[in-house]
């Protein structure tokens, strides 16, 4: 073997060395560097010489420079950490909802109570000034709680509206940069004649996923040409080779006070919200959808049927100007009010126009709905679960209720002017708007109608036990034109099971009926029902009498011709506090808004224990990719120092064939 060959292998040491030393260096260098995977130097034995009748090592090459990395450990870390920032995101704001309507001080139970307590008061002392300014007081500073809750939740979805919009800049920006490092980096390989990569630009495309997938869920295919395409959500192209699309937050069209994303492609945008999940974008869109709609619709809903409840009520009784009560609160009925239940998507073409009539609000839930037009039929989807609640024909200039699969009623009814096109659509909201209409109608403390209209009382001489136990107004639209001239009537007790009612020119009304002692009689129904139809016109209360009676025994029906001393009808408007009137009849007002106080509790409560645990995993798996792909000093100091003398010996290899080549020479 000639000393050539020495040399030859010392220069490849050498080089080797060299090679191995400054990839260590490299690593020290970048210790701190974010997103740097340590690297490190791949050697091979050279092609073997054959001399002698055996093959002879020539030395080593350097096949590579490769990066230390665990690729699964890397992909759980990018799903935990968008997993992680999705529930950051929702924890964050739900926390803002959830001290907003559960402060007592800014909260919505403690106007409830004392707008009851306030009318209760007036049921105590009616003719009372005093109290019923209170009642005005409490009336106006419930009012004022409610539009207070419904501006800041409101307030908190232009935020969000506003965030979603910032996010998808970045969503773009990044995606932008890592179709230009995808170029980078093929260009870069293409330059190499053995197809090295280029390890920082992938270790710079590496870190920008990661910050993706804080960003929204991201799954990535590896190309043969080194380049990666990206897609987001639930699989929706970002990037592909060295291009990348635009994504949006744009006013969405069927529900212009939320923002929808978009991707911006040819010139077109696509709506994908529904694709979004994960990272911030998922957390922002999961907390719109899953708890601030919710919120504000249930807000709406406690309005609707305070207010519903209580004009209802106050219709029924007598003021103190002796008129039949009016409207307490705004009517929720109002033409406005229906208008602005139902908005029709600005990508419409047809002249429909839909409003939105509440039937029934014990049936009305907190679910927006949207109602979309085939040419044929209508279909109505609940917006929560996108299933579909009904279907039915176009029914052209009509009224039509709503009703569900089963047939139960959903509290509203839909009326139908113009004509929807093809693919028209509009989003309905039952009970979205009901705050922002929310107002005081009553203008004067006499309005307050605290008494009944109608009156009966037992006359003194009667032998029996019978007494009234309530007299209950049933239409609050009556046909009492001007009560005081309907004129007094009396109920008459002909035997001690048999009664019948005259009025005042003792002409019988209706036919006589029979009582039951000693259990609740409705006395006005019992005679209709002897009758065999309804009584005329001004019969729109019940009394309802218990005890025995006996033949002889009267009682008077009579208008109130002054209201002033009567609580009736206030004593009615206190207890509806009490009274289940929403959720198909199962929660009361106050209840209603407890359950928005608790699920609101209980929805980030569950998130931030689901909080904690990502956060335990992302932990986990970001030191798992430290102890393979982080640099550790002791171990690149020991490398250094190997590498070193490694260098040292090479060297010396070369001395050595210097020192046989000079030999060899002088002895020729």
């Amino acid at each position: 073997m000639s000393s050539g060959d020495f040399l030859s292998i010392g220069i490849s040491g050498l080089m080797g060395s060299q090679a191995a030393i400054t990839t260590t260096s490299h690593n020290i260098a970048n210790i701190n560097t974010e997103g740097f995977n340590r690297q490190s130097v791949d050697f091979g034995t050279n092609i073997s010489n054959f001399f002698g009748g055996s093959y002879i090592g020539t030395g080593v090459v350097t096949n590579n420079v490769e990066r230390i990395l665990d690729s699964l450990a890397v992909l759980d870390f990018r799903s935990n950490i968008t997993n992680f920032s999705s529930l950051d995101t929702f924890v964050s704001q739900a926390d803002r909802i959830d001290s907003i309507v559960a402060d007592p001080t800014t909260g919505l139970s403690p106007a409830i109570q004392n707008f009851f307590e306030a009318m209760q008061a007036v049921a105590d002392d009616p003719s009372s000034t005093a109290v019923r300014q209170s009642l005005f007081s409490q009336t106006d500073l419930i009012i004022g709680r409610f539009q207070s809750l419904d501006e800041q939740l409101n307030n908190q979805r232009v935020s969000i509206n506003d965030e979603l919009s910032a996010v998808a800049d970045q969503v773009t920006t990044i995606g932008s940069a890592i179709a230009t490092i995808n170029h980078n980096i093929v260009e870069a390989i293409g330059a190499s004649s053995t197809g090295a990569l280029p390890n920082d630009l992938l270790d710079k495309r590496d870190l920008l996923l990661i910050d993706l997938s804080e960003l929204v869920k991201v799954s990535t295919v590896d190309n043969k040409d080194g380049s990666t395409s990206v897609f987001i959500g639930n699989g929706q192209s970002l990037v592909i080779g060295s291009g990348s699309s635009q994504l949006i937050a744009e006013q969405d069209p069927d529900d212009p006070l939320n923002s929808r994303i978009s991707f911006v492609q040819n010139g077109t945008a696509i709506p994908v919200t529904r694709e979004i999940v994960g990272g911030t974008l998922g957390g922002l869109i999961d907390y719109r959808n899953e708890l601030l709609t919710p919120a504000i619709n249930r807000l709406g809903l406690v309005a609707m049927g305070l207010a519903d409840s209580i004009n209802v009520q106050h219709q029924k009784g007598l003021d103190l100007n002796s008129q039949l009560g009016g409207l307490f609160f705004n009517d929720i009925h109002s033409t406005a009010a229906e208008q602005n239940r139902v908005v029709a998507s600005t990508e419409n073409t047809g002249s429909g126009v839909i409003t939105m009539t509440i039937t029934d609000v014990s049936m009305v839930s907190v679910s927006d709905y949207t109602l979309s037009f085939d040419g044929v039929n209508y279909t109505l989807r609940n917006n929560s679960d996108n299933s579909t609640v009904t279907s039915f024909a176009d029914p052209g200039v009509a009224t039509v209720a709503i009703t569900d699969a089963s047939g139960d009623s959903l509290g509203f009814s839909l009326n139908f002017t113009g004509s929807s096109n093809t693919s028209d659509s509009y989003m309905l909201t039952p009970t979205r708007s009901t705050v922002g209409l929310l107002d005081k109608a009553i203008t004067d403390l006499s309005q307050i109608a605290a008494a009944s209209p109608v009156k009966a009382s037992a006359d003194m001489n009667n032998a029996g036990s019978a007494e009234i136990s309530s007299i209950v107004v049933t239409n609050s639209s009556s046909n009492w034109a001007n009560p005081l001239t309907w004129g007094d009537h009396t109920i008459v007790f002909t035997d001690d099971v048999t009664f019948e009612i005259r009025d005042s020119s003792n002409v019988l009304v209706g036919s006589p009926a029979t009582y039951t002692p000693n259990q609740e009689n409705n006395m006005i129904e019992l005679v209709e029902v002897a009758f065999g139809g309804s009584l005329p016109a001004g019969w729109d209360f019940e009394i309802a009498m218990s005890g025995t009676a006996i033949g002889g025994d009267t009682f008077t029906i009579e208008f109130m011709e002054d209201a002033k001393g009567d609580n009736t009808n206030a004593l009615a408007m206190a207890a509806l506090q009490t009274e289940n009137i929403l959720n198909n009849g199962t929660t009361t007002i106050q209840g209603s808004y407890g359950l928005l106080v608790s699920e609101i509790g209980t929805r980030t409560n569950e998130a931030k224990i689901s909080y904690g645990a990502a956060q335990s995993l992302l932990r986990q798996t970001e030191a798992r990719v430290q102890e393979t792909s982080g640099v550790n000093l002791d171990e690149e100091a020991a490398k250094l120092i190997k590498y070193q003398q490694s260098y040292q010996a090479s060297a010396q290899i070369i001395n050595t064939a210097k020192l046989l080549f000079d030999t060899l020479i002088s002895s020729v």
